[in-house]
């Protein structure tokens, strides 16, 4: 099974660092992985308001809240399109996802997004609303 996957670019305010992520319509909210949340220098206020519970197709996870400075969608090696200041959810177990996930919170309300099974494409159009 063909697995929506994009090239994009995580920027925090030191860092700068291209991966693959999943853009998953089932999410309600960006998830980065641990590793990549300690490679761009995130920080994890330590607090119990920052401590989020997340509900996914394994289960539950905690998770804590950060801000990535950018997330940028590369084509080739052009950027087509950016977010800033984008509010992510980073689990605490660094096994429970494999991608950054992009969620409905932010590229679903700028773009409407259609997934074709059959070419194995996901396809972009800016949303008009």
């Amino acid at each position: 099974m063909h697995l929506p996957l994009i090239n994009i670019r995580l920027k925090s305010k030191t860092v700068s660092l291209k991966t693959m992520a999943l853009v998953d319509s089932g999410a309600t909210t960006t998830f980065i992985p641990t590793e990549f949340a300690e490679m761009l220098e995130l920080s994890n206020v330590e607090d119990e308001k920052n401590e989020v519970d997340a509900h996914g197709a394994g289960g539950h996870f905690k998770t804590w809240l950060t801000h990535l400075d950018m997330v940028e969608f590369i084509k080739g090696a052009s950027v087509v399109a950016e977010f800033r200041n984008m509010r992510v959810l980073v689990p605490t177990d660094p096994d429970a996802i494999p991608y950054v996930v992009l969620g409905r919170d932010h590229i679903f309300r700028s773009f409407d997004i259609t997934f074709r099974e059959r070419t194995q494409r996901t396809v972009f159009r800016q949303s008009k609303a």
